[in-house]
């Protein structure tokens, strides 16, 4: 199944995740994403955001762009989420496999 997704990065203080937000079929939905292994977390000017090796920092207001597919279950390898922003509340995750 293929898809493409565009969205903002997003900040949850409750959470302490960054999500992606995007609307979808009318409806605002706020995504999970696993990062690459690697990628780190930082702040500044008061603004979150994360730096993906290879790639740089994305920070939270930037916008993303990005499309793949999957079905059902899947494995990635070194890929991760920080603890507690994978959540029933929430769409299902979308993994960052490649950044340009």
């Amino acid at each position: 199944m293929d898809m493409k997704i565009t969205g903002t990065l997003t900040y949850s203080q409750t959470g302490k995740c960054l999500f992606l937000t995007h609307v979808q079929g009318g409806t605002e939905n706020t995504t999970p994403l696993i990062w690459p292994a690697g990628t780190r977390p930082f702040l500044r000017s008061g603004k979150r955001g994360v730096r993906v090796p290879g790639r740089g920092p994305i920070m939270e207001g930037d916008r993303v762009e990005g499309g793949g597919g999957g079905v059902g279950f899947f494995s990635l390898s070194g890929g991760a989420a920080p603890p507690g922003c994978l959540s029933a509340e929430k769409s299902a995750p979308v993994a960052i496999t490649q950044s340009n």
